[in-house]
């Protein structure tokens, strides 16, 4: 149902910004940072159920996004989001002659669409909300290292899928044509592959350009 909604909202969002006026149309461009949290579940390592940690980290954002300001309160924007990767230890444990590691990679990036609510503060600032559907995908590798095993264990895999995510953000206009946009976003990736959810927090700021 969400791949059936998000083809509907792209399609209305091309369009919309197809016919969009000039003064309408805007191009962002945002460098921020990831925050991810990704969660396994319990994986068998011989034969032992081994519950594993959260995978921690943060990485470097980029994003483009062109959207279309249907008047001073909505716009409705398309984007590109590169939430780049994350790399950590799951678990780790040492005993007497061995020890074990498992190690979990993740790289994320989605095509989104989303609908912005604006609140006007004074003319050049606003504070603004954001609803959308993005379609993303991953790259995952778990590495099992044994120090009493010939050589590591690699376990690959790919996911993609849809799912909401929402922030907030604040619009500074500079002049007529330039703004300043920072923002905060929320994303939840549930990888059925590996059985991996993980959360994204992202803050970002970025230049805004009508034309």
């Amino acid at each position: 149902m969400k791949k059936i909604i998000l083809g509907l909202v792209l399609s209305s969002s091309v369009i919309l910004v197809s016919n969009a006026q000039a003064d309408q149309s805007y191009i962002r461009g945002s460098i921020g940072q990831s925050t991810f949290s990704s969660k396994l579940v319990p994986i068998s390592v011989d034969d032992f159920l081994v519950e594993l940690d959260e995978a921690k980290g943060n990485d470097t954002y980029l994003s483009v996004a062109l959207g279309m300001e249907i008047n001073k309160n909505f716009s409705l924007e398309i984007a590109y989001n590169n939430f780049g990767e994350v790399e950590d230890d799951v678990f780790y444990i040492q005993i007497p002659g061995d020890s074990l590691t498992i190690d979990l990679e993740a790289v994320l990036s989605s095509f989104s669409v989303a609908v912005l609510g604006k609140m006007p503060i004074n003319e050049r600032v606003s504070i603004f909300a954001k609803l959308g559907l993005e379609k993303w995908s991953g790259d995952y590798k778990v590495t099992i290292t044994d120090t009493t095993a010939d050589a590591p264990i690699s376990i690959k895999g790919d996911d993609d899928d849809t799912d909401f995510f929402y922030g907030v953000g604040l619009s500074i206009q500079i002049d007529s044509s330039v703004s300043l946009v920072a923002q905060y976003d929320i994303h939840n990736f549930d990888a059925s592959e590996l059985d991996l959810d993980t959360e994204l927090a992202v803050f970002s700021v970025g230049g805004q350009l009508k034309f």
